[in-house]
C-alpha cells in the first residue's frame, strides 16, 4: 500500500496533477474492517500536504485512532507479511493464506519457511493478547476488537498452510473449525458495529466458502 501510493503520489507530482484518488477495494465481500483502511488514509493525507516527505504513518495514525499503542498495533498488523511472505503479485500477504490457498505452494519455492511463518504467528497471538486490553474500554474496544479479529483470521490461514504443507502446527483441527465458527459470528457483529447490512451475507458467503475446508 505504501509503495503504490507513494508510485502514485510520485507520478502525480512529476506530471503536476490536481490530486489522486484514494480507493478502498471490498473485493470479495469486504473482509476487512475500518482501522485497517486507516493507514492509507493517514499516509494519502500526508503526501497530498507534503509530496516529498516520508510520513509517519503510526504518528499520523494515532491523531484519528482512539489509543496510541492501537494505532502502533494496527500497523505492525499491516507490516508482518512483509517480513515473513515474498512479494509475489496477488499472493504476497498473510491474507493470501486463507484467501488463495493455490498460492502456497508458490510462496513456499520463493522463500516461504516454516520458521519464517512460525514467527508471524507468534506476533499475531502477541497482537490479540494486546488488544485483550482495551476490549472492555469504551472508546478503544470496537477498533482493538476489529484488530484481534482480523489477527485471529489470519492466524486461521497460517494453520490451514501449515497443515496443507505438513509442518507443524499447534493448533488442533477441531480447535480450528470451532475458531471458524466463532469468528464468522463475529464477523457479522463487527460488520453491523459500522456498516448497513447491505453486503454483510455476501461477504459472510465469502467467508463461509473460504474455511470450509479448514477442519480437513
Amino acid at each position: 500500500m505504501l509503495a503504490n501510493m507513494r508510485a502514485a503520489v510520485d507520478v502525480a507530482v512529476a506530471q503536476q496533477l490536481p490530486g489522486l484518488i484514494i480507493c478502498d477495494w471490498g473485493n470479495a465481500g469486504h473482509l476487512h474492517y475500518a482501522p485497517i483502511s486507516w493507514p492509507g488514509f493517514v499516509y494519502g493525507a500526508a503526501l497530498s500536504w507534503h509530496p516529498t516527505d516520508t510520513p509517519d504513518v503510526t504518528g499520523g495514525l494515532a491523531h484519528v485512532c482512539p489509543h496510541p499503542q492501537l494505532a502502533q498495533l494496527t500497523v505492525q498488523l499491516g507490516m508482518g507479511g512483509h517480513d515473513v511472505l515474498p512479494p509475489i503479485k496477488e499472493a504476497g500477504t498473510l491474507a493470501a493464506l486463507l484467501t488463495r490457498p493455490d498460492a502456497v505452494p508458490a510462496l513456499v519455492a520463493a522463500g516461504m519457511t516454516e520458521g519464517t511463518l512460525a514467527a508471524v504467528a507468534d506476533e499475531l497471538d502477541a497482537i490479540r493478547a494486546a488488544c485483550a486490553a482495551f476490549m472492555h474500554d469504551a472508546d478503544c474496544g470496537l477498533w482493538a476488537d476489529e484488530l484481534a479479529n482480523t489477527a485471529h483470521w489470519l492466524r486461521l490461514g497460517i494453520a490451514q498452510a501449515r497443515h496443507t504443507l505438513g509442518w507443524h502446527e499447534p493448533l488442533q483441527r477441531s480447535a480450528v473449525q470451532q475458531a471458524r465458527l466463532t469468528l464468522l459470528a463475529h464477523h457479522r457483529t463487527l460488520w453491523l458495529a459500522r456498516n448497513r447490512s447491505g453486503g454483510l451475507e455476501d461477504s459472510l458467503a465469502t467467508l463461509t466458502a473460504l474455511t470450509a475446508g479448514l477442519a480437513e
